[in-house]
C-alpha cells in the first residue's frame, strides 16, 4: 500500500475516533438565555441567566430568598442578608456589615489568603465581601449551584473572621 494511502487512512481513523465526541455534543442540553424557557438541569449550559432562572436554581437548592424593589435577590444565609445581582453575563454576590469595623489589615489578609472573593471597605467604611460568577462563554447549572455554595461558605468564613 502506498505511503500516501496509509497516511490518508491514518487521518480517517483519527477523524472516526473523534466523531462520537462531536456527535455527542449535538445532543447536549440546550443553552439557556434571558427570555428563554429552558429547563435547568445540572448539565444545561448558560451564558446568560435570567432572574427567574436564578430563582429556580436557588429554590432547587432549598435556599430562602426574596426579591428587593430593584428586582435583585435578597438571600438569607445563616441570618446574614446577602444580595445577588444578575447582570447581562454575570452574577454577583454582595454582603456588607455596617455594625462591624475590621481593620484594613484583616481585610488585606483576607484578600491575600482567600480565593474567589474580594473584601473591601465601602465609601462609608463598612466591610464588604463580593463574589462574581462570569457566565461569558457558558457555564453549567451545576457550576452555578457550586458558586452559590462557595458564596455561602465564604460569607460564613468572612463573618467569623471579621467579627473576631
Amino acid at each position: 500500500m502506498p505511503a500516501r494511502i496509509r497516511r490518508l487512512l491514518s487521518i480517517l481513523a483519527v477523524i472516526a475516533a473523534l466523531t462520537p465526541l462531536s456527535a455527542g455534543a449535538a445532543h447536549a442540553e440546550p443553552s439557556g438565555t434571558i427570555g428563554e424557557s429552558v429547563p435547568l438541569g445540572d448539565t444545561t449550559v448558560v451564558s446568560k441567566l435570567s432572574l427567574e432562572q436564578l430563582q429556580s436554581v436557588l429554590r432547587s437548592e432549598g435556599y430562602t430568598f426574596s426579591l428587593t424593589e430593584r428586582k435583585n435577590v435578597l438571600w438569607k444565609i445563616d441570618g446574614v442578608s446577602v444580595l445577588l445581582y444578575v447582570g447581562k453575563t454575570s452574577v454577583s454576590c454582595w454582603v456588607s456589615y455596617s455594625d462591624l469595623k475590621p481593620s484594613l489589615e484583616k481585610i488585606n489578609a483576607w484578600n491575600r489568603e482567600m480565593r474567589f472573593s474580594t473584601a473591601f471597605l465601602d465609601a462609608d467604611g463598612d466591610p464588604c465581601l463580593e463574589l462574581d460568577l462570569d457566565l461569558e462563554g457558558g457555564v453549567t447549572v451545576a457550576r452555578v449551584k457550586d458558586y452559590l455554595k462557595t458564596c455561602r461558605q465564604s460569607i460564613a468564613r468572612w463573618t467569623e473572621k471579621i467579627a473576631h
